[in-house]
């Protein structure tokens, strides 16, 4: 900041950024381009008397200008190339001062302009701690470069710098951040340490030291902490000084800040509180009016859908998955990707990525389901009253992080030790719900605990669920935090977010078939072995396509870190590779034997899926032509929706195995009914006699001799065309044939086996 400029870098976009201060304003002057080859720049800046000094790394770039017009005078770099060179920059004056934190110890370089573009190194400063030079600053004759743990102030010009001061943290305060933002003034120097050793106190802190009017040493004035400021705002991460007012940088793990404290006689008092818009806010709007337009869209389907299927799943009880069953048909999945989940935790649970927040509710959502169908009875209210704990916590927490605090609030969710009790609780309660559910579940003829074995099986998926779930929220929010801290990188595990997320979903679908199905009319059907038979189907087939596209990530991924002259001949990959091959092999047995089976069933395979009709029935098959080419798409044919079978001699059977309805079923044509069995599985039971009547009434329809009443029943379907064929012959004979040829004309295949009419005055040609 120089007067009405501000110039801000931004690093990952290799630009550097000039605003002016107009009107109550700020507008944009330019943009300043990272030259050829410069990485990190705008990494750091400094600006003042015309100059602009850009960090980048291992160089630094001094630009001369005014307002828009701003023209590369220099190119600085140090003798020995280091990457730390250009961490940070300090300009006042004649004086340009440049951190090097990763040379050696570290170093300050000084440079000393002689002419317009002319920059001259005039001293290299060492300092007494690692990391020295990670923040500089400097004024007129003074030079602080921040360190390990310390601050270290300089006195000179030119060539001439000595050694004025080393501050370190007050020893009850000792941190190791201490010194990683420095600000100096003629009369006052901020150092910040925004990390502190004790995590009860780790928002972070800002030291103000007064030079002293007898000597050149420093005194400690104040210590500075954000009134308001969160557990993890990082205080002092960023400072700025002007006169008797200092700029606190506070960017924290969520919504940052910057406080200002102003000197009020002999005493720095909290000033003004900056804080950037919200995005909170305008994200749920966003994902609100996404939500609100999807269902707008939906809207038609979702008012007419209906089903006899239950709109609450039921717990899964009697029947259970065998594990040898289950490993066969999931073997194939789990050995390609259970691998790289096992190499990605490692890296989740390293490097104090800890969070008892994330990993309590990974465990809520992952062994929730397992919890309900212990205690389909207690479970709902227990999750009903959980739900809304936590709807409380997150919105204390978004609070909280947008730098506003409510210390009671705080202190009871945030604080260690309730934090400690909150989980013993909750741990407690389960453990009791869980205990109840095995004791009062179903039991075996000898006596065993039924939810025992099921427990056996999803137990283990819902632990890969929940710590799916949880390594997918920590890389997140690792990468989320490197991406706020200067210079930070993102890691190289950043891909495999969506990774979990994938295999958590995955997983989550096969456990919920082995705990709840769907019940539908299937459900009660017979000795109720199919009550989860849509359930499987359905849930399968999804699992199925995500497990699909992880397995392939998966092959690749541990085939790429395959080293073989260092694992070749070790036993543990040859033991895996032995039980890939031999689930592999075991679970190729199903494609395999379904290709020999649907090749050998004596059936030519073609892609025209009606080509066989040509072979079998070539009077259909051209009746289907027909109607395909000369009916309109919404004409509605009336053909036989069953074939006559010993299982049901009255009605007929009607299912897609028979062959019922082929010609609506293959022209896409409306009927009056088709597949029975299917509109009984899709609708609610109250549509059942609707559904037997339509039934009734094409039997009727065929075999009656009465026009009137025929005629009757075919405009009450709006029903345009009549199929005549062997089908309809089986069915319902041919005593009603002939008032066919009354009603309307035949238009197909007069005298074959397959006749077409057209009814008088429906539909069109």
């Amino acid at each position: 900041f120089d007067g009405t400029l501000v110039v801000v870098g931004a690093p990952s976009g290799g630009a550097v950024y000039i605003f002016r201060r107009a009107n109550a304003g700020w507008h944009q002057l330019t943009t300043i381009r990272a030259p050829g080859g410069a990485l990190d720049f705008g990494r750091s800046v400094a600006v003042g008397d015309g100059l602009i000094a850009v960090g980048a790394r291992r160089a630094v770039y001094v630009y001369a200008g005014s307002e828009r017009a701003w023209a590369l005078g220099a190119e600085i770099a140090p003798r020995a190339a280091s990457d730390g060179f250009g961490s940070a920059v300090a300009l006042a004056g004649r004086t340009l001062v440049v951190g090097d934190p990763e040379a050696d110890t570290g170093r300050v370089h000084v440079f000393t302009r002689r002419g317009a573009s002319s920059w001259t190194p005039s001293a290299e400063l060492a300092g007494p701690a690692r990391a020295f030079g990670r923040a500089v600053s400097v004024s007129d004759g003074l030079i602080a470069a921040g360190a390990e743990a310390a601050a270290i102030i300089f006195e000179g010009s030119g060539r001439a710098w000595e050694e004025q001061a080393v501050l370190r943290a007050p020893k009850q305060r000792s941190s190791g951040s201490f010194g990683t933002a420095v600000t100096i003034g003629q009369r006052y120097l901020a150092v910040g340490a925004p990390e502190a050793n004790n995590p009860a106190a780790s928002s972070g802190a800002a030291y103000i030291y007064e030079r002293e009017r007898a000597g050149p040493g420093w005194a400690l004035h104040a210590e500075l902490a954000g009134a308001d400021a969160g557990a993890d705002a990082r205080f002092g991460s960023a400072l700025a000084i002007d006169g008797d007012a200092v700029a606190v940088g506070a960017p924290g793990i969520g919504h940052g800040a910057a406080h200002i404290v102003d000197r009020m006689l002999d005493a720095w008092r909290p000033g003004s509180k900056l804080i950037a818009r919200w995005r909170f806010g305008r994200a749920v709007l966003a994902v609100a009016l996404l939500a609100g337009a999807a269902l707008v869209l939906l809207a038609p389907f979702l008012a007419t859908f209906e089903s006899n299927a239950d709109i609450f799943p039921l717990p899964l009880r009697s029947l259970l998955t065998r594990p040898l069953h289950l490993l066969l048909i999931w073997g194939v999945s789990g050995f390609l990707v259970l691998p790289v989940f096992f190499l990605v935790m490692r890296s989740v649970f390293a490097r104090r990525n800890w969070s008892l927040m994330r990993f309590g509710v990974a465990l809520f959502i992952g062994f929730g389901p397992v919890l309900l169908w212990l205690q389909p009875v207690w479970g709902p209210p227990f999750f009903v009253v959980a739900l809304l704990f936590n709807a409380l916590v997150v919105m204390l927490f978004s609070i909280h992080r947008a730098g506003y605090r409510l210390p009671r609030a705080d202190e009871m969710v945030f604080a260690i030790n309730s934090g400690v009790t909150r989980v013993a609780g909750t741990v407690l309660l389960v453990g009791l719900l869980i205990g109840d559910g095995v004791l009062h579940g179903e039991r075996g003829i000898d006596d065993r605990f039924l939810a025992v074995d099921r427990l056996l099986i999803v137990v283990p998926i819902a632990a890969i669920v929940a710590l799916s779930i949880y390594g997918a929220w920590t890389l997140a929010h690792r990468d989320s935090e490197a991406a706020r801290s200067p210079g930070g990188a993102r890691s190289r595990n950043d891909g495999f977010v969506p990774v979990l997320l994938l295999l958590a979903v995955g997983a989550a679908l096969i456990m919920g078939v082995e705990l709840f199905h769907v019940c539908d009319i299937f459900c009660g059907g017979g000795d109720g072995n199919l009550r989860r038979f849509n359930t499987v189907f359905k849930l399968y087939y999804q699992a199925w396509l995500l497990m699909a596209v992880l397995g392939g990530f998966g092959l690749w991924y541990v085939a790429s870190r395959w080293d073989r002259r260092v694992l070749w001949g070790r036993v543990g990959v040859t033991a895996w590779a032995s039980v890939l091959v031999v689930g592999l092999g075991a679970v190729s047995y199903y494609p395999l034997a379904a290709i020999t089976t649907r090749a050998n069933d004596g059936a030519a395979s073609d892609l025209n899926g009606q080509a066989y009709l040509l072979r079998s029935e070539p009077a259909e098959y051209r009746a289907i032509e027909w109607i395909r080419e000369n009916t309109p798409r919404d004409a509605v044919v009336i053909e036989s929706p069953a074939v006559p079978c010993p299982n049901e001699p009255v009605t007929g059977c009607s299912s897609y195995v028979t062959e019922a309805a082929r010609i609506s079923g293959s022209t896409g044509r409306p009927t009056v009914i088709g597949w029975i069995g299917h509109e009984r599985q899709w609708h609610r039971q109250s549509k059942y006699p609707e559904l037997d009547q339509r039934l009734a009434d094409v039997r009727t329809i065929y075999e009656t001799e009465d026009d009137a009443l025929a005629r009757e029943l075919l405009e009450r379907y709006d029903v345009s065309y009549v199929v005549v064929g062997k089908r309809e012959r089986a069915s319902y004979g041919d005593a009603g044939t002939a008032k066919f040829g009354r009603l309307g004309t035949a238009v197909f295949g007069l005298g074959g086996d397959v006749t077409i009419y057209k009814l008088s005055g429906g539909g069109s040609t």
